[in-house]
């Protein structure tokens, strides 16, 4: 989880958008506030939502299928393969040149970009707006993101109510499904 956020730091650096000594002052800059706490959000739900899987498995809960479906299909084939795809190939060219890697949603990377262009890149000369902004697809990455992570909160919920015990990690990772799913619209 730190490797990953300190690893889109480091891009975010090595673009020159940011310098080491803002590090520490990053959750009192509003600019970099919600981008940094998305990306932990997205980073440990994702950690959970694995977790999860062996922890229904081990329980002999018949839920670590439906939770691996979710997962698969949700941040494997939605996540990764389809968002990948776009942003390698705008083939309609929708979105403004240069600008598919909004797609992968690296938060503090796309902040940092949009921050420091000295023009809006959704702005269009055109006299009708252009279909897809990066606001837009922004937007639909983040249903996309609630989408799974709904999915995922209601199976860890059912394991919960059918479950003899308590299990505090399962209720840490509905937590910060629930907290991801809000944070990503």
């Amino acid at each position: 989880l730190t490797l990953a956020v300190l690893m889109e730091l480091s891009v975010v650096q090595r673009l020159g958008l940011f310098q080491a000594e803002e590090l520490f002052n990053m959750l009192y800059d509003s600019r970099w506030r919600l981008p940094l706490i998305g990306t932990v959000l997205w980073r440990l739900d994702t950690y959970t939502d694995i977790v999860f899987i062996f922890i229904a498995r081990d329980c002999g809960s018949s839920l670590w299928w439906a939770s691996l479906a979710t997962f698969v299909f949700g941040v494997v084939f939605g996540q990764l393969l389809l968002n990948m795809c776009f942003a390698c190939t705008d083939c309609d060219h929708e979105l403004p040149a240069s600008f598919g890697f909004i797609m992968l949603d690296f938060k503090l990377v796309n902040t940092a970009v949009q921050q420091a262009l000295p023009f809006d890149p959704d702005v269009s000369h055109l006299p009708v707006a252009r279909p897809v902004t990066l606001r837009t697809a922004s937007r639909l990455i983040g249903v996309e993101k609630i989408v799974g992570d709904i999915a995922q909160v209601s199976i860890q919920g059912m394991f919960l109510t059918s479950s003899n015990f308590a299990h505090g990690f399962v209720i840490f990772s509905v937590i910060v499904g629930i907290l991801h799913c809000v944070l990503s619209f």
